[in-house]
């Protein structure tokens, strides 16, 4: 009897709280009005570039238990259903743009025009986790003085995070002489 009790013991103390982790790792880039902004996520660490590769800092900032589950759950439903490499949105000129690259799956899909409030059934779930992580993205941000700051994140120290292909959010330079 004092053997079960101590086994029973041990296993209760041994047994720790699953940590959440993101069911996958996944690119968010979106751009078409000022600037181009990308975030990488990584179990719980979100890096984010504004204007890259022309950036020449990479930030990152934590994901708490809560934001995870809900990217989770969100990632679930993309996960349960087929898309398309692109929408585009017909007969829009200057419209955003947003793109995810599932880097597990190795998918990538790209929306133009179509906004993430925009109802549209098959863009439903992509379209809602859109608009979470810009949320989440102004969630970390404060304005002063027409200044922008975004105590939460932190510098990286390396500017070697892949923030996958972009090149489609990239405006080519114009040579001036064509311009005239």
């Amino acid at each position: 009897m004092r053997f079960l009790c101590i086994a029973f013991i041990l296993l209760f103390v041994s047994c720790k709280e699953e940590k959440v982790r993101l069911h996958e790792d996944f690119v968010f880039s979106t751009g078409g009005d000022i600037k181009i902004k990308s975030f990488k996520f990584i179990n719980d660490t979100v890096f984010v570039a504004s204007e890259y590769p022309k950036s020449e800092n990479v930030y990152y900032f934590l994901l708490n238990d809560e934001q995870k589950n809900k990217i989770n759950v969100f990632l679930d439903s993309i996960n349960k259903r087929s898309y398309k490499s692109e929408y585009i949105q017909e007969g829009l000129r200057d419209a955003g743009s947003y793109q995810f690259e599932f880097l597990n799956k190795k998918g990538t899909i790209y929306v133009y025009g179509f906004h993430y409030d925009y109802e549209i059934e098959e863009l439903k779930y992509i379209g809602k986790l859109a608009g979470f992580i810009c949320r989440l993205d102004e969630s970390h941000r404060f304005i002063i003085n027409n200044e922008t700051y975004y105590p939460d994140e932190k510098l990286y120290w390396n500017r070697d995070v892949n923030f996958g292909n972009i090149k489609r959010f990239i405006i080519p330079d114009i040579p001036y002489d064509t311009i005239h």
